[in-house]
């Protein structure tokens, strides 16, 4: 085994390791009324109708949002919608007041599709990639990538599926991690006639990070680790930097 693979193979490890660490979930967050009553409608909006009224110092849970309405449900299990306003007004056990983002931010921390586009610098040559990816839960992302690299004496098509994870998708600029397995395939120009194809499997370890910059765009930067599987005794490495855009829905 090649020494760049030991270390190609040390790396995802290390990675790998990261993500094996339990992180938490988002719980249902209790908070405490303060206002002397708290009003609950029946459905996310001022039209429906009001059929209960939470006491002040009452606890509540808040279950989910839907653009300035939250779902709730009270000690006494009983379950309606309040304002943005008035969940706003209540404290946490601690007494810090609540505040929520705006609901722009929050189609993008609940978004299940991306489509994006990047190009960078291959091992010196230019790359461009296309990526589409489904996201599976609040960390892990999987994505489907097609790279074109334009050489001065070949031309090279990867084609990738990857794992995603971005345990820290509450950062402003959050960063990722990526471990990943596919094609590679390398076409020589006609000048160097000796050469042949290559057709083989590759796999990718990588890191990057991204940020939301507004409606339905985010910008993404990666830097990847390629390992070309040519034979047991002979593997090529190649390193991979890119800079793009995607939106989500």
């Amino acid at each position: 085994m090649s020494a760049r693979m030991r270390q190609f193979i040390s790396l995802a490890g290390i990675v790998w390791l990261m993500l094996s660490v339990p992180l938490a979930g988002h719980a249902a967050e209790a908070v405490v009324v303060r206002d002397a009553y708290m009003d609950l409608h029946s459905g996310p909006g001022r039209g429906y109708p009001i059929f209960h009224a939470v006491e002040r110092d009452e606890e509540i849970l808040v279950l989910k949002r839907r653009t300035d309405w939250f779902k709730v449900r009270t000690a006494k299990g009983i379950e309606g919608w309040a304002s943005r306003a008035a969940v706003e007004r209540t404290e946490t056990a601690a007494g810090v007041p609540q505040a929520f983002r705006d609901p722009a931010r929050d189609d993008f921390d609940g978004r299940r599709f991306e489509f994006g586009f990047a190009s960078g610098d291959f091992d010196g040559d230019q790359v461009f990639t296309f990526r589409a990816g489904y996201r599976a839960n609040e960390i892990f992302t999987t994505e489907l990538t097609v790279s074109q690299v334009s050489g001065t004496f070949s031309s090279t098509t990867l084609y990738h599926a990857n794992l995603v994870a971005s345990p820290f998708m509450d950062w402003r600029v959050a960063p990722f991690f990526t471990l990943g397995w596919g094609r590679f395939e390398n076409e020589p120009k006609q000048v160097l006639v000796d050469d042949k194809n290559v057709n083989e499997w590759a796999a990718n370890v990588g890191l990057g990070a991204r940020t939301y910059f507004g409606e339905r765009f985010l910008l993404r930067a990666d830097w990847r680790e390629y390992i070309v599987m040519i034979d047991d005794n002979n593997n090529q490495d190649f390193s991979e930097w890119t800079l793009g855009f995607a939106v989500f829905f």
